[in-house]
Parts: structure tokens; sequence; C-alpha cells
């Protein structure tokens, strides 16, 4: 399986950006980013957050809560169990 960080393959990226990207976005039109776990064989999303304010929810982007974490502002994909952070901008079409 074709990996992006150490803990997330490009399966469960694609899922993430579909949703963070696709209609469901619309239901979180001002979040800062989207924050995901991943299922157990790293092929989608197990379950994921709109995440509306980096200030007020910040202490709940950690390992313990998220696999993940696509940030919308600098367009960057966090690895919260490797602290790989990942430039994505460009390259959302994996």
């Amino acid at each position: 399986m074709k990996m992006i960080t150490k803990n997330i393959s490009i399966k469960t990226l694609r899922d993430a950006l579909a949703v963070a990207g696709g209609l469901y976005r619309m239901n979180a039109p001002h979040s800062a980013g989207y924050a995901f776990c991943c299922n157990e064989d790293n092929t989608e999303v197990a379950m994921g957050e709109f995440m509306g304010s980096l200030a007020y929810d910040q202490d709940r982007l950690n390992a313990d809560n998220f696999d993940g974490f696509l940030r919308y502002s600098d367009k960057t994909l966090t690895d919260y169990q490797s602290g790989e952070v990942v430039n994505i901008k460009g390259n959302e079409g994996y």
C-alpha cells in the first residue's frame, strides 16, 4: 500500500480530501480544517470532524483523538501519530 506519511495511506488521503472538499464542506464553510481517523486497514476515513477554530480546538488536535488533519490555510496534512507534516498544495489529485 502506498503511503503519504508513515501512518496515512494515499487511499485514506484521497477519501479525506473528497470529504473535506466535497458536499460536507458546505456544512462548515468557515472551518480551519478537517481532522480524521483512518479505518483499520487504512483505506478510508473511519470518522472525521471539521474544526472551526484552531485556537479553540487546538487541545483536541492530537494523536489521542485523530490520526490526521488537513489544514486549509496552508494545504498541509499532519500525521499526528508520527508528527510528519506534508505539503499537499498542488497535489490534491492524489
